[in-house]
């Protein structure tokens, strides 16, 4: 979907995205996701609102961030500077969570997106640009389903968080607190972890059902655990 807007409206979906009128941007959503976004999300997890609905206001939410830049002067790139050079990863993060404008389109109050998109940052910053305002070992740590079932399954973690109506899946953002202690103490980059744990389920190793052991190459050190999941019930024998 992020392709297709980019190339559909090129520049004026980065500077002036209100000047997309709400036909082509619908019509672009329903070539990508089909007639009622079936193809982008699922629509019995969205709890009766329509794929079409969530997909506009996340769209309304970052035109009004653009017209906010533009009616009070700012760039965007400066503001980033500064929150990065005064208050590091942290504080950018702090920053776009609670914008007045920008908070109509995150989900919960610690929003995986905005980490996300704050980590990525960081990482241009640093390997990218070469800029030695920030370093990536100060990237955020994100604790999905994929991180927390890898750490569960690993048997990094001392306690593990599930839920009772299904056994065996695991509830990721109560585990976030010992993880994130787990990486600090380790010393190593939030980011690179995060991104890791993702691949090892992204290359087919360490999915929720059926897991391939033999080729992960964390295979290791890992306790196996195969009955801890993010998101199916384990039906195997460990």
């Amino acid at each position: 979907m992020s392709i297709r807007i980019s190339e559909e409206f090129t520049d004026v979906l980065i500077f002036e995205p209100y000047k997309i009128s709400e036909s082509e941007l619908f019509k672009a959503f329903k070539d990508v996701a089909g007639e009622k976004g079936s193809l982008l999300y699922k629509v019995g997890a969205l709890g009766g609102i329509k794929p079409i609905s969530l997909f506009t206001y996340r769209f309304k939410t970052y035109e009004g961030f653009i017209r906010w830049l533009n009616e009070n002067k700012q760039n965007f790139l400066g503001i980033i500077e500064e929150q990065l050079r005064s208050n590091k990863s942290r504080g950018l993060f702090d920053f776009l969570n609670t914008h007045p404008v920008l908070t109509a389109g995150w989900v919960g109050n610690d929003p995986k997106a905005c980490r996300m998109y704050v980590n990525w940052v960081v990482f241009l910053f640093s390997e990218i640009w070469k800029s030695k305002i920030v370093e990536l070992t100060n990237t955020l740590m994100i604790v999905d389903g994929h991180v927390g079932k890898v750490f569960c399954r690993s048997g990094l973690l001392g306690q593990v968080f599930y839920e009772n109506r299904r056994p065996y899946i695991i509830q990721a953002s109560k585990m976030r607190q010992q993880i994130e202690e787990i990486v600090s103490q380790s010393g190593q980059i939030p980011f690179y972890v995060d991104n890791g744990a993702f691949y090892l389920f992204e290359d087919g190793c360490c999915t929720d059902l059926n897991p391939d052991c033999l080729k992960c190459q964390v295979c290791g050190i890992c306790k196996k655990y195969k009955k801890w999941t993010a998101y199916q019930k384990w039906e195997g024998k460990e």
